[in-house]
């Protein structure tokens, strides 16, 4: 591992030169818990300024080569930018991603995949808390000043995002998601940020006797690198147990959040908030009458596709902001605080917050 690890580092310096701002390891490999047949070596870059499509393809040539010559899973890397990083982006930009996964499309089309390797991913924030709490900087910049505090509400999604689907996905990834459902209730109980080995250890001492087997197992599994058979029921058993916790646990989290937002803000801060959200409400709905209209009177008629996509995505929007999270956090504070609102603003508050309530009841998909 470490002999792929300072290539990695050496010929990244090679290739991005004077825009490589820092390289930084996480993972099982910084968190004592690296096994060749289960792991893999994780990696973030930062770099300065966006990269070309030469660069990514000369940077991937030399990735692709380095991951044959580590452990079974490969490499993991991300190279992101300095400024996603502090201040923080979620969801966060990327200029270019690797893993194992996507050897065969590299391999294949290399110009194809540098040209489309690119976005957003919600996993970042996670990578980054590990990085800031346990990761180990192999080259540039100290951690700390490149990489600033994840937001709670943005860390927790980022790691909800990977165990939401558990109780369907268990009896496919058992190992994977009986670890990881732990690590995620040990630190939304209890702050603690854990590799997969030390969750499961967590949940031995944490969690009802009867999962404990199914526990060792995985945790057999994960260290030694044994395939192992589950219990499906069982599996299925503690997938559902384990989301309600998290369920209850972020609940918990989101109440503290509330609070400490309604102390930290004034009642007048908070009703300008208010105002800057129900003009954006309003002009979104504004803009889906406007198509509305369009399509029942003048508009072409050989637009109605375009229009539809157009009202589906004004539509998706709204939804996401009539039931967000910042959304609930304003409306809950302006309610702690409704004795210093006026009676129009304190019957508004009220109104909204019913339908808040009614619209995160109502899947997206409708």
């Amino acid at each position: 591992m470490n002999r792929v690890i300072n290539s990695f580092v050496e010929h990244t310096k090679e290739i991005l030169g004077d825009d490589l701002v820092g390289i930084y390891l996480h993972g099982s490999s910084v968190m004592g818990c690296y096994n060749p047949a289960k792991s893999d070596i994780d990696l973030i870059v930062v770099v300065k300024d966006p990269i070309s499509n030469a660069v990514k393809r000369a940077y991937m040539d030399m990735v692709a080569e380095l991951n044959g010559k580590g452990p079974a899973k490969g490499i993991e890397m991300s190279i992101v930018r300095q400024d996603v990083c502090r201040p923080f982006v979620y969801p966060t930009p990327f200029e270019l991603h690797f893993s194992a996964a996507h050897l065969e499309w590299y391999s294949q089309d290399p110009d194809d995949y540098v040209s489309k390797m690119k976005g957003e991913d919600k996993d970042l924030a996670a990578h980054f808390t590990i990085i800031r709490h346990r990761g180990k900087r192999l080259c540039g910049a100290p951690t700390k000043e490149v990489f600033a505090d994840v937001p709670m509400q943005d860390y927790v999604d980022s790691i909800w995002n990977d165990i939401a689907d558990a109780e369907e996905e268990i009896m496919d990834h058992p190992m994977y998601l009986i670890l990881n459902l732990a690590r995620v209730l040990a630190f939304l109980r209890d702050g603690l940020v854990l590799s997969k080995k030390e969750g499961g250890q967590w949940a031995l001492h944490s969690l009802p006797e009867r999962y404990h087997g199914l526990i060792q197992d995985a945790l057999r599994e994960y260290v030694e690198g044994t395939d192992l058979s589950y219990d499906g029921d069982l599996g299925k058993d503690y997938a559902g147990y384990m989301l309600g916790e998290i369920e209850r646990a972020k609940s918990e989290i989101y109440r503290n959040e509330r609070r400490r937002f309604s102390m930290e803000r004034t009642t007048e801060e908070l009703k300008a908030s208010l105002r800057e959200l129900v003009a954006k409400m309003l002009a979104y709905k504004h803009a889906q009458g406007v198509l509305y209209y369009d399509a029942a009177t003048i508009a072409p008629p050989g637009g109605a596709a375009d229009r539809g996509k157009t009202l589906a995505v004004l539509s998706e929007v709204s939804y996401e902001l009539e039931t967000g999270e910042e959304t609930g956090t304003l409306l809950a504070s302006l309610r702690e605080h409704q004795e210093e609102l006026d009676p129009v603003t304190r019957r508004e508050v009220s109104e909204m917050w019913r339908s808040y309530e009614r619209t995160k009841k109502i899947p997206k998909e409708e």
